[in-house]
């Protein structure tokens, strides 16, 4: 212990990985810094605030250590409250960036700004000091909701959660003034300068938890904000900055989840990019070399002059040089044929996308330059029509609404893929209400039977009415006098407003592709979603080694890509990648649909098809069960089917993404 800040071990010119005291306000220097010791237990509470509302004076160069210190003796030590001290583990000491940095030392900045996923991944919890005292009126709120869902441990024990389902909870009756405080906290929340730090993503995706800390000691996690938030959005539909806020809380929380319970390649780095669009630093490459923690790019050289676009550059072609190409998930094609424009502003909207695969086998046939991107590829077909995908979901809609049913025509036979295409882009939202007990009480308030229908056909039922659902008629089970049966109906219609919410805002940025690929099978349609620039024509390739990273591109006129040389660069287009169903549609097979067979487990909730129930389904499949799924013998996936064509003469290109000026 010491009252100066300790240096490193190896030499004196940077700052060691030191915690505070704040009862004391002595140094503790953290030897064991990885937890090799002590089965990685952790010790300390990470610290986040905006330095500029912890200032006595606008001019200050460090934020008042007098004031911040009188906040954390709320949280840490002896003179906390016990609840807190449950959520901070009886933590003593903490870490905090203006004390526990040096910050006369160039080189201790240099240091931790790549590192400071460290600091947070080690880290009991993460606490955000706020001080706007009109915050503490959500407190109690948070402490008077109640979830309806009977049990809070899944069959498959995964915990429930509130955040994610964003249909199980219920608010005590608010009156109106104090409904219209909530509303104000929320959106001073929604407006507040720590949501556009650079640092907030480390902060929350690499915290065991988060908890925001007002001004009179109360505190909430931010998972409750993000419930809050959803519940008056679905009251109040025209304020979209509620859903915007509830969107960003689950996004995290699934991000988190992916992070800290799989190997990293399983977390895209698309979503990452996404989710720092609009972030701010006073040093503007400060918000892209911010992501190198979570990226796990910490070889790549901090240099504080670069601009943003400068450090994102250098940070693509990090990823690049790694072999790891799914960020191009979050570059948005241009409308012509233009090059890629890589800049940190120019980021496409969030759809949750999850690698299961990091194996690339050609990280060292990679490169990333001025003028283009290349890497090699395998083609495995072109696209033969596109529909806007509010388009047909509208026509779906108006059959329903029409006929009562969903027994479609042969001509609309497409119409019966619309669950999977709804899971597909809202899987932070459907998969969630596919866990028990959630999907059991959901599809009890929709009268669909479980004695029935097996599960899959269930599934492809329950999304199907939550996206048809007028949510203002009164049911058969609204007028029931039975809890339960109120309840489930309340389940199925806040399901079913979040969905169609969610469907509104992304309806008219995607296209259904129909694409076409020949191999020794035959000819083999396959239905997938991708950018409103692709057409029909465009090539669908696949990066080799990386079978789930589909792309779509345009060849120039002059361009020959039926060389059989491999290694052979041409020159392409970009128009976006594609977002897989796994669904293929052909005449020479057995079966109409053929889809891959996914088991639905809590470490793969993200796949994108619907799959299998966990522990079997012993019932004999049901009218709709093929658009979900087939038995196992019946099936076969998209990389086995197209497992020839990966060898076939011809097949082979190395692709230069051309680059913009």
């Amino acid at each position: 212990m010491s009252k100066e800040l300790p240096k490193t071990l190896l030499g004196e010119k940077r700052s060691s990985f030191a915690l505070i005291d704040p009862s004391t306000e002595l140094y503790h220097r953290k030897l064991d810094r990885h937890g090799w010791l002590n089965n990685s237990l952790r010790q300390h509470v990470a610290i986040s605030y905006v330095w500029s509302e912890w200032k006595q004076n606008p001019d200050d160069r460090l934020p008042d250590w007098r004031l911040i210190r009188d906040r954390l003796l709320c949280i840490l030590g002896s003179s906390a409250s016990s609840d807190i001290r449950v959520r901070t583990g009886n933590a003593s000491c903490c870490w905090l960036d203006s004390k526990c940095v040096d910050q006369d030392s160039p080189s201790s900045k240099s240091y931790w700004i790549p590192r400071m996923d460290e600091v947070y991944a080690e880290a009991k919890c993460t606490v955000l000091l706020l001080r706007d005292p009109l915050l503490s009126v959500l407190v109690p709120v948070v402490r008077n909701m109640t979830c309806n869902v009977k049990s809070k441990t899944s069959m498959l024990d995964w915990p429930h959660s509130c955040l994610l389902s964003q249909s199980c909870t219920a608010l005590a009756t608010l009156s109106p003034e104090l409904e219209k405080e909530c509303t104000h906290a929320l959106r001073r929340l929604y407006d507040g300068t720590w949501r556009r730090r650079a640092w907030i993503f480390q902060e929350i995706l690499l915290s065991k938890n988060y908890l925001l800390s007002f001004h009179d000691c109360g505190y909430v996690e931010l998972g409750d904000i993000g419930v809050i938030a959803g519940l008056l959005f679905q009251q109040y539909p025209e304020e979209v900055w509620l859903g915007d806020l509830s969107d960003w809380c689950r996004r995290l929380f699934y991000l988190r989840h992916f992070y800290t319970e799989t190997e990293f390649h399983h977390l895209s780095e698309a979503n990452v990019l996404q989710m720092a669009t609009g972030l701010e630093a006073t040093v503007p490459a400060d918000k892209i070399y911010a992501l190198c923690g979570i990226l796990k790019l910490k070889d790549v050289p901090y240099n504080m002059n670069h601009s943003a676009d400068e450090a994102f550059q250098v940070v693509v072609d990090a990823l690049v040089k790694k072999g790891r190409l799914s960020w191009l998930y979050a570059v948005p094609p241009p409308m012509n044929d233009g090059g890629l424009q890589l800049r940190e502003a120019n980021i496409t909207p969030f759809v949750l996308t999850r690698m299961s695969d990091s194996f690339v086998g050609n990280r060292n046939k990679m490169h990333f330059s001025q003028t283009s991107v290349g890497f090699p590829v395998l083609r495995l077909g072109k696209i033969t029509q596109t529909r806007l995908l509010a388009d047909v979901l509208q026509e779906a809609s108006s059959w329903i609404k029409e006929h009562q049913n969903v027994d479609f025509p042969a001509e609309l036979k497409n119409l019966f893929f619309i669950p999977k295409i709804i899971r597909r882009v809202a899987l932070d939202l459907v998969n969630p209400l596919l866990m028990d007990p959630l999907f059991d009480q959901i599809c009890r308030g929709l009268d669909i039977s479980r004695e029935a229908e097996s599960r899959p056909t269930r599934v492809w039922r329950m999304i199907m009415a939550l996206f048809t659902r007028d949510t203002t008629s009164l049911s058969r089970k609204e007028i029931s006098t039975n809890p339960d049966d109120i309840a489930n109906v309340a389940l199925a219609d806040s399901a079913a407003q979040s969905l169609q919410n969610r469907l509104r805002m992304v309806q008219n940025s995607f296209l259904v592709l129909w694409w076409t690929s020949t191999n020794d099978k035959g000819s083999i349609e396959t239905l997938s979603l991708g950018p409103i620039t692709c057409k029909p024509g465009n090539q669908i390739c696949a990066v080799k080694d990386d079978s789930q990273l589909l792309l779509a591109v345009s060849f120039p006129p002059k361009t020959s890509p039926e060389s059989e040389e491999e290694n052979l660069p041409t020159d392409a287009h970009f128009k976006g990648m594609i977002y897989s169903l796994d669904t293929v549609m052909t005449i020479q097979w057995r079966v109409k649909v053929l889809v891959a067979n996914v088991v639905l487990t809590p470490s793969d909730m993200q796949g994108p098809l619907i799959g299998d129930h966990p522990y079997g389904d012993r019932k004999k499949d049901q009218r709709y069960d093929e658009y979900i799924k087939t038995d196992a013998s019946r099936t076969t996936s998209v990389a086995s089917l197209f497992g020839k064509e990966w060898g076939k003469k011809g097949g082979r290109v190395y692709l230069n993404l051309l680059r913009g000026v």
